[in-house]
């Protein structure tokens, strides 16, 4: 009978070694330093924004919410040093937290499996030095308005460190591919130069004209709504010059961007003054936003820079839909508050946005539509598990009671 236990002891230590997926790891409360946030306390973060402002109002309000409280990076964390890139851009759904790091409220620097932006992922060792492989990639480039023209050529403070910015990313795309041209769709990729990745040697990026003639990078499908978003904060952030601060430039946006992938001139905070730089393409990062939503990951993404760097929120993460209303000249909503992006209500990047399936009236989900959450589908496989033990032990009983051997008849 010693055997039949034994599928209930492997069934055991599969239970407890089984790790629950981003969604429910990630939203409990006592995680510390790497918590995310509930729907009320995003609304909180943008309480001074107000309802239904419309474009221009929605940019002001937004640029002294997120410069409100703003921590400044150091040269050295946002530069020189890959901390906390390995905090904000690890892959915990391939590397989940462990206890001891919930427990010490420390994250490992060391054999860390990341998600880059131009390839699909990248285990960082150190002695393997990674920064051949991956660099520290400005989505909104330094040259456009924050750039440093001295010799040391080290980054500057604030825009230029800016962590909702600042992500790792394949060292040849970056290079060679997005380097500072503007982001685009790229009109025909067979003309284009193809950017194989140094990570997996595939293709993961093109360089090449858009329809207008003009060089644009275009990067993995997967990558594209992260940059969208990336660039509107820059925008919403430093929308206006600041002298009184060390490196705050004016920034926008267009489908005609300033020239500096031409001219290759490095234009500094001061230099936006009384001239805004314009990046883009303004086009193709509105539809961007729309086509590769809001995912988890990036949603913690954000959650971990508002708590461990900059004390600042990415409001284009929070709320998409603001991007149209910032940016797009043609919109004329207003916005609203109400349904901030959390982890668990997201959905996955798909080859166009689908429309919202139609509400019943009293605006609940069916049982049977709940019991699909993927929330529950780690009990599912505990309860499969439980019951394939149970039926192993059932056989392993039967197989041993047939092998012991009959009893005699008593003699009458």
């Amino acid at each position: 009978m010693k055997k039949a236990f034994l599928p209930i002891i492997i069934s055991t230590l599969l239970l407890t070694s089984f790790n629950a997926p981003l969604s429910d790891k990630l939203v409990s409360q006592d995680l510390g330093i790497f918590k995310d946030y509930t729907k009320e306390e995003v609304i909180k973060y943008y309480k001074d924004v107000k309802e239904n402002s419309s474009k221009e109002e929605l940019l002001l309000s937004l640029e002294k919410t997120l410069k409100n409280g703003q921590k400044e990076v150091s040269t050295k964390d946002g530069g020189t040093t890959w901390k906390y890139y390995l905090l904000v851009d690890r892959d915990y759904t391939k590397d989940s937290l462990s206890e001891e790091e919930i427990k010490s409220q420390k994250w490992k620097e060391n054999n860390v499996i990341c998600a880059p932006l131009y390839d699909e992922t990248f285990t960082f060792i150190k002695s393997e030095k990674p920064g051949n492989k991956v660099n520290r990639e400005h989505v909104f480039p330094k040259s456009y308005g924050f750039g440093n023209t001295t010799k040391d050529l080290s980054f500057l403070p604030l825009a230029a460190t800016d962590m909702h910015n600042l992500h790792m990313g394949e060292a040849k795309n970056n290079k060679q591919g997005h380097n500072n041209y503007p982001y685009g769709n790229v009109l025909a990729k067979n003309e284009a130069t193809a950017i194989k990745s140094s990570i997996s040697g595939n293709i993961t990026g093109y360089l090449g004209e858009n329809k207008a003639g003009i060089p644009v990078y275009e990067p993995l499908d997967k990558d594209k709504g992260d940059i969208a978003r990336s660039i509107f904060y820059m925008v919403a952030r430093y929308y206006t010059y600041d002298e009184t601060l060390k490196n705050s430039p004016s920034l926008r946006l267009s489908d005609t961007p300033t020239d500096l992938y031409k001219t290759k001139k490095t234009l500094e905070a001061k230099d936006t003054k009384n001239n805004p730089v314009q990046y883009g393409i303004l086009t193709d990062l509105l539809s961007w936003n729309e086509l590769d939503p809001v995912s988890d990951a990036e949603i913690h993404r954000n959650n971990l820079v508002y708590t461990n760097l900059q004390n600042n929120r990415n409001p284009f993460i929070d709320y998409p839909s603001w991007a149209r209303i910032c940016f797009d000249s043609s919109n004329n909503e207003t916005n609203k508050k109400d349904n901030p992006s959390i982890i668990g209500n997201t959905s996955k990047p798909s080859e166009e946005p689908k429309p919202n399936p139609p509400k019943n009236d009293n605006n609940k989900v069916e049982w049977y539509e709940e019991l699909l959450n993927p929330k529950y589908f780690k009990y599912y496989i505990i309860i499969g598990l439980v019951l394939l033990a149970l039926l192993i032990s059932y056989i392993f009983k039967k197989i041993n009671d047939k092998k012991k051997p009959s009893k005699p008849k008593k003699k009458q």
